[in-house]
């Protein structure tokens, strides 16, 4: 009996750290994006310089 109360336990916590783990992983690929593929505007001191 106490073995089967000591699995629920177990899977209860294993399955709690893979939905926080997934959670992660969803927040990172969702709002974790790297910001150097962020295209930016050219500046006005660059457009300047390109006509002469």
């Amino acid at each position: 009996m106490v073995g089967g109360w000591i699995f629920l336990l177990i899977e209860f916590w294993v399955l709690l750290v893979l939905a926080a783990s997934f959670g992660v992983f969803a927040g990172w690929i969702i709002w974790g994006w790297p910001r150097s593929i962020a295209k930016t505007p050219p500046s006005s001191i660059v457009e300047h310089d390109a006509k002469p």
